[in-house]
């Protein structure tokens, strides 16, 4: 069984990407987000890892996409729900101990590396695509 993930993308009043950066592993810049818990909805995972992962309350507004990551021979890895989202309380920090840095990235100028899923995200929601279903090869 596929695992389930669930992101947020927050843009701010200059149309900056609000990112997080990974403590752990490859060390990756990404949307806030992570894995699915038993018994919650994609929708909650999304709040409650936004919370986690940068101490910001937030709103979700539309699904930009729902993102397939696959391996490099095809094999599904996890299905990832990106919601479009508004900060509404909380105060910016990195909250969770996975998470050591966060800021505020013009989509012009993305930092590296990031999460297979992120780009994607990004480009879609720049573009206003909404309810995008895409599969994304894992860069692992």
């Amino acid at each position: 069984m596929t695992r389930l993930a669930a992101s947020v993308l927050l843009i701010d009043e200059h149309g900056r990407i609000l990112l997080v950066h990974e403590d752990y592993g490859k060390r990756r810049w990404g949307l806030p987000g992570g894995r699915h818990e038993p018994g919650e909805t994609v929708e909650e995972t999304a709040v409650r890892e936004a919370k986690e992962e940068t101490n910001l309350d937030v709103n979700l507004g539309e699904l930009i996409g729902e993102y397939q990551v696959v391996s490099a021979v095809g094999e599904a890895i996890l299905d990832v729900s990106v919601f479009a989202a508004s900060i509404v309380g909380g105060d910016m920090r990195p909250q969770d101990g996975e998470i050591d840095d966060i800021g505020w990235f013009d989509p012009g100028k993305l930092p590296h590396p990031m999460t297979t899923v992120a780009p994607p995200a990004i480009a879609d929601a720049v573009r206003g695509a909404l309810g995008v279903h895409r599969r994304v090869v894992s860069a692992h």
